[in-house]
């Protein structure tokens, strides 16, 4: 999550949108006062060096540059453990809670945009995430089947958790959509360009070049929409039923 007073946007972190890359993209249009929440310790590694580190997220100042130094000498353990530690913000907050912290009137003023993304295709990056996540970020070889995919799927909606497949709650308030654009995952450089334009950064970097391509290789590559069983389908439907309803996804 980032909300860059130099250049008046948000950027809301939805799950499993590729938020983590465009994330570290916005963070070269960051100024020092901005909001730039931090990201998995070994995707933090890359912009750390190149100067682009999070800021102004945690309650207390000592634990970002804590947190900045264990990510710098490669103690991802320490870094792991003091992740978020002390935040009050932090990478998939809501639309609501920011609004809560820092009133309405900036997310009123402010451009604010997010990424969305085809809710069957986001719950298999999802599971596969929870799946791989362990090893990903210490980094070990992930070895994630799409069976192991749909198993994990088909758990988290027995036990209750389907919720977590949905990122409605991040870009809403009273059930309704906030943000001045939604980035479609499906047409990722084009919606950026879009956002860069609006904002006046066009031009000032290359979204095709500069934007990095973070946890990759958690997912299984072989994995299709196909695969995914109709009634897991049919569950995903219903939980997500404002997102095919607002963005027009396809069944």
């Amino acid at each position: 999550m980032i909300v860059s007073h130099r250049h008046r946007f948000v950027f809301l972190k939805t799950v499993k949108t590729a938020g983590t890359s465009v994330e570290v993209f916005l963070r070269r249009f960051c100024g020092p006062r901005d909001i730039v929440t931090p990201i998995t310790p070994i995707d933090e590694k890359a912009p750390l060096a190149a100067g682009l580190p999070p800021r102004n997220y945690a309650r207390d100042p000592a634990l970002e540059r804590a947190y900045c130094d264990h990510v710098a000498a490669g103690r991802l353990d320490e870094a792991i453990a003091l992740h978020g530690k002390g935040a009050a913000f932090f990478n998939h907050m809501s639309a609501a809670l920011l609004q809560r912290q820092l009133g309405a009137a900036l997310l009123k003023d402010y451009f604010v945009f997010t990424i969305e993304r085809h809710p069957y295709d986001r719950a298999i990056s999802r599971a596969a995430f929870d799946l791989g996540m362990a090893a990903y970020q210490v980094g070990r070889e992930t070895a994630v089947t799409p069976e192991a995919v749909i198993g994990h799927i088909r758990q988290r909606l027995a036990a209750g958790g389907g919720g977590d497949f949905s990122n409605w709650g991040i870009y809403t308030i009273d059930d309704r959509v906030i943000t001045d654009a939604v980035v479609y995952y499906e047409a990722m450089q084009e919606g950026l360009e879009q956002v860069l334009k609006r904002l006046g950064l066009d031009g000032k970097a290359d979204i095709a070049e500069a934007l990095p391509h973070l946890k990759g290789g958690i997912r299984p590559r072989r994995m299709t929409l196909a695969m995914l069983p109709q009634d897991i389908k049919a569950a995903l439907r219903a939980i997500c039923a404002r997102e095919f309803e607002t963005f027009g996804y396809r069944p």
